[in-house]
């Protein structure tokens, strides 16, 4: 009997889901389902905010694919050439393609520096980084070990006169367990993720 086959593009954290569910719900008899990616490695990408920090080391946020995806599931690791939807197929670039009955992507998103102007200049990487990739965060971790302090309290003030609202992150509250009394008198109150969405509606905020 031939099988209904599911491609799964992408094996991070929501093909991995995708995968498990999948296997769980279906009859595996009648389904084959396939999970594509280019690199075999995933990077636990939430944990990339905490390498700064030294909370997690680099070698914490990586693990083999292999041992994440479940056994049922055939695994691919190859570069993504095409799609062709009108045809259910999804091409590889070893010149390979496969037919698909149901098609799941899951990719997730590459940040792109390149595209605010002057960011990705000579300081990228030496001055200017990211926490949103696994080598900007290693590097934000050095420059972090190797910064010798700065005039905050000029910066801050700078922000002060212009008029601006300052609050402080709850989460980096709470992360480096911080109280409003260790805060600077000008610094209006602390804000969780949501509230500072909230205020973004109507007013122009620093969170910082």
């Amino acid at each position: 009997m031939n099988k209904k086959r599911i491609i799964i593009l992408g094996g991070g954290t929501a093909g991995n889901i995708f995968s498990h569910k999948l296997v769980k719900s279906l009859n595996m008899d009648k389904w084959e389902i396939t999970v594509i990616d280019r690199s075999p490695i995933h990077y636990y990408q939430p944990g990339f905010l905490f390498i700064p920090f030294g909370i997690y080391r680099p070698e914490d946020v990586i693990k083999n694919k292999s041992e994440l995806l479940h056994p049922n599931v055939n695994q691919i690791f190859s570069e993504i050439d095409r799609i062709i939807p009108q045809e259910n197929t999804v091409h590889l670039d070893n010149g390979s393609a496969l037919k698909y009955e149901y098609l799941i992507i899951g990719t997730g998103v590459d940040i792109a520096p390149d595209e605010v102007e002057g960011m990705k200049g000579d300081l990228w990487g030496q001055n200017v980084f990211d926490f949103y990739t696994y080598d900007g965060a290693v590097a934000l971790q050095m420059a972090m070990k190797n910064f010798k302090g700065g005039d905050l309290d000029e910066f801050i003030e700078m922000l002060d006169d212009a008029g601006a609202e300052i609050y402080a992150c709850k989460l980096a509250m709470d992360m480096f367990h911080l109280k409003q009394d260790d805060l600077d008198d000008r610094v209006k109150g602390v804000l969780t993720v949501g509230e500072f969405y909230e205020k973004t509606d109507d007013a122009k905020v620093i969170f910082t």
